[in-house]
């Protein structure tokens, strides 16, 4: 039995719009077609990207660790040089340490060597004295105030004496004399006298307390010159004002050497290319009379130095207490006593001195100082 398709009949005016329609209902059935398919996929994926995930991650946690122990091992491995690059150069300062403490052992001793035989030298020409007691002990003055004390001595001293004041270094180089009425001698005195010149020689021990040794005369000792060993043993800041001396006499007119001179001062002095003059100390005599007098000036020069500041503070007092006058005898004594302290004598034009380095009154009356300060020169060895 043969079936038969029913007939559609189709208007020719509609034909346009079927096609229309049709069309766009592919195009519709079509994009549908492409969702399902794009969402069939990604189920499908699902299951394996979550895996490669979880796979990324452990990847990671794991690269991290590593990266982590790499740097740790980095660290430690860093560590360790230091440590023994730090154990060698311990190593190798004990070793310089050991060999600057030898170094300047030996050097101490050839020093303590130069000392004793000069000394040896200093005895050979000056014979020990008697001027004094062999338990003689002369005892320190306790100075305060140098320049109070250098003007209340009296006029015999003051005129026809010549006193030498001689700080302990670094003002000035070391002195040696075994004790007071001994011979000795001394490097590159600041002051220097003739060679017919005697002095009292008054020098320095511990800070503020000065000691009489006696009347010297001075010369030059040729062949006796500061080695190099003695210039080592000298500390710091004595060495940098001895180079500033000597650099001083360099400039003109009082200017300050400039810090290239002193240091090619200091590099001839540290390499032994210069050496210090050495000056023989004769003892000629011992002034027991100046020994007291210094002692009694001292003293009272104490004394008035005590009684002095405790007025002070009583007129100090009495203004604070008058300060509501706007004029009073306390305030015009307070004033006045401020003024005569600010007009305190100090030592006289033309006295000679070397950056407070010595106190001089070594002039006879209505002559200038003899004590003069010489441009001594530098002995270079040969």
């Amino acid at each position: 039995m043969r079936t038969i398709m029913p007939s559609i009949p189709i208007d020719a005016t509609l034909a346009p719009e079927i096609v229309e329609f049709w069309g766009r209902r592919y195009r519709e059935v079509k994009e549908e077609l492409e969702e399902l398919k794009a969402a069939s996929g990604a189920k499908e994926n699902c299951a394996p990207s979550g895996k490669i995930d979880t796979h990324l991650s452990s990847l990671r946690k794991k690269d991290k660790v590593a990266r982590d122990v790499l740097s740790s091992k980095k660290d430690e491995i860093l560590a360790r040089r230091l440590r023994f690059r730090a154990a060698a150069l311990e190593a190798d300062r004990v070793v310089l340490t050991n060999q600057v403490q030898a170094y300047m052992i030996q050097a101490a001793a050839l020093a303590a060597e130069s000392c004793s035989a000069r000394m040896a030298t200093i005895h050979k020409v000056f014979p020990p004295t008697s001027f004094v007691d062999k338990d003689f002990q002369a005892a320190p003055v306790v100075l305060a105030e140098p320049e109070a004390f250098m003007h209340s001595l009296p006029p015999q001293y003051t005129s026809g004496t010549r006193l030498y004041f001689l700080p302990r270094p670094p003002a000035c180089m070391p002195l040696h004399v075994p004790r007071s009425a001994q011979p000795g001698y001394w490097f590159y005195p600041v002051l220097l006298a003739p060679a017919d010149t005697h002095f009292e020689l008054i020098v320095e021990g511990s800070p503020g307390q000065w000691t009489y040794l006696g009347r010297y005369v001075t010369v030059n000792m040729p062949g006796q010159e500061m080695k190099l060993s003695e210039w080592m043993m000298l500390d710091e800041r004595t060495k940098q004002a001895h180079c500033h001396r000597i650099a001083a006499h360099t400039t003109e007119n009082g200017q300050t050497p400039s810090v290239a001179t002193q240091l090619e001062v200091r590099r001839r002095y540290d390499t032994g290319e210069w050496n210090v003059p050495c000056y023989s100390l004769q003892c000629i005599g011992y002034d027991l009379n100046l020994y007291a007098t210094l002692h009694e000036v001292a003293l009272a020069t104490s004394r008035r130095g005590s009684l002095a500041s405790d007025q002070g503070t009583v007129v100090m007092r009495r203004d604070e207490v008058s300060r509501e006058n706007s004029l009073t005898p306390s305030t015009v004594e307070l004033e006045t006593g401020r003024k005569r302290k600010a007009q305190s004598p100090v030592l006289g034009e033309g006295e000679n001195m070397e950056a407070n380095s010595s106190l001089s009154t070594n002039a006879p009356a209505g002559k200038k100082s003899r004590l003069i300060l010489r441009d001594l020169p530098v002995q270079e060895q040969q």
